[in-house]
């Protein structure tokens, strides 16, 4: 009778470090931010196709890719979604967190990081993920149907308490 295990010493070390290493948590993080042109800011309207806020009003940003850098994630995302140039002018203006309870992401920590940027050129191209974008000043966005990350940033930027109607 010849039992099976591990064919050598390695295979069985390799095995107990694997289980040795903690687990990472995972993290979808988001990043965002304010281009600013003179005192207003561009907010995008997501399109109704799009499973997360639909029909939404937000600032640009998207998920951070695998070693991408914070500032340049941001002013990637700004041009895949706008067709606009940026360049971040201030750090992480305002930070949100959250453990996602119904989506794809379901039990992931939702992280989302909004900088200040300024419009450095381009013209609007919107992606697909939106229909319509608006130049408004912070104050009069709040107005708009944002999405609640979105309001949040922008009520913190005006330097108010979170303004909780859509």
């Amino acid at each position: 009778m010849v039992e099976k295990g591990p064919q050598n010493n390695t295979e069985s070390a390799d095995k107990t470090d694997v289980e040795k290493e903690p687990k990472l948590p995972n993290v979808l993080l988001i990043v965002r931010c304010f281009v600013r042109k003179g005192e207003e800011i561009l907010i995008l309207h997501r399109t109704e196709e799009r499973k997360y806020n639909p029909g939404k009003w937000e600032l640009p940003g998207g998920k951070l890719e695998e070693w991408d850098d914070l500032e340049r994630a941001v002013e990637k995302e700004a041009l895949e979604e706008t067709g606009l140039y940026v360049k971040i002018i201030s750090p992480d203006v305002f930070t949100d967190g959250k453990i996602v309870k119904h989506s794809a992401y379901t039990g992931m920590l939702y992280l989302e990081l909004v900088f200040e940027s300024r419009l450095i050129g381009g013209k609007i191209s919107l992606s697909s993920d939106h229909s319509e974008y608006k130049w408004v000043t912070p104050e009069d966005a709040l107005d708009y149907d944002l999405s609640l990350e979105s309001r949040k940033a922008i009520a913190y930027y005006l330097g108010r308490e979170t303004l909780n109607h859509t």
